[in-house]
């Protein structure tokens, strides 16, 4: 009976034991968790700061230099034509055209009634009468040929090279001071002027244009091209004027009003500003 009544009131005794026994194990457990759990998260933290040190560390400075390439001026030195713009003679159905490749400027002939197109010139022989005509050395692949025109009844094209305005052109007949030249003297004397102050000023000065423009002539039936030494260009368009397709009628805007001048009151308008004799039509 005491053996008995003893394990009866022990089996109470043992229960709390048990009991605080998973309640400490449980304790030690969620412990633990907590201690695995904080490691991943030191863990993760530490990859975490290597990886942007590491990121900082490979980060590229930037290259403004390669930027620059891509620039729309610079960019346009790297795209040449891409569509064929037709020049037609006024006395056929041909016209001539220029394309620009990596390889140069060539010009070509066509004849859409003969389906054919040819060379317009030889750009080798070109070159070499250039070079001999004006003592200056020209790459046939890039030709310093500015605004070709067709003239002369469709028989020869003219067209301008600048040179250094102080070359010396070979056999050159010494020209006569214009109007123009004189202006231009003029102009000249102002900008040195300008570059004196600017220079005491401190403050970098731009540089006139130092090149002059001599015109040639070839012509297509024998190829031959001469320089056309006493050639007066013609006078720039003003901006004000706006020239019908055959030249012998100019309109013009003035005080919201449209006026209409026939091609002689035009030249004469352009001889001399304010002229009083100009007729104009309203």
């Amino acid at each position: 009976m005491r053996a008995a009544n003893s394990v009866h009131r022990m089996c109470p005794r043992e229960k709390r034991v048990a009991r605080v026994g998973v309640r400490a194990g449980l304790a030690a457990a969620s412990l633990l968790a907590a201690r695995a759990w904080a490691g991943q998260e030191n863990l993760a933290s530490a990859a975490d700061a290597e990886a942007s040190s590491a990121d900082r560390t490979s980060r590229v400075a930037p290259n403004y230099a390669l930027e620059e390439r891509f620039l729309p001026d610079q960019v346009s030195k790297l795209v040449f034509d891409l569509v064929v713009t037709p020049h037609w003679f006024g006395e056929s159905d041909r016209f001539w055209y220029s394309y620009e490749t990596p390889e140069g400027t060539r010009y070509y002939l066509v004849d859409p009634g003969r389906k054919a197109k040819a060379p317009l010139w030889d750009n080798a022989k070109v070159a070499a009468a250039l070079s001999l005509l004006t003592n200056f050395p020209y790459d046939a692949r890039h030709l310093p040929v500015k605004r070709l025109k067709l003239v002369d009844k469709d028989t020869r094209m003219r067209f301008q090279v600048e040179i250094r305005k102080d070359a010396v052109v070979p056999n050159e007949p010494k020209r006569e001071r214009s109007q123009e030249d004189i202006e231009e003297q003029r102009k000249e004397g102002e900008m040195k002027q300008g570059e004196q102050e600017d220079q005491t000023a401190g403050t970098p000065a731009e540089k006139p244009e130092q090149t002059r423009t001599i015109y040639f002539a070839y012509d297509l039936a024998t190829g031959k091209i001469t320089r056309l030494d006493n050639f007066a260009p013609p006078k720039k368009k003003p901006l004000w004027a706006f020239l019908s397709p055959d030249e012998k009628t100019v309109v013009f805007a003035r005080g919201h009003n449209l006026y209409q001048l026939d091609a002689a009151n035009y030249a004469k308008a352009l001889e001399k500003a304010g002229d009083t004799s100009v007729v104009e039509a309203l």
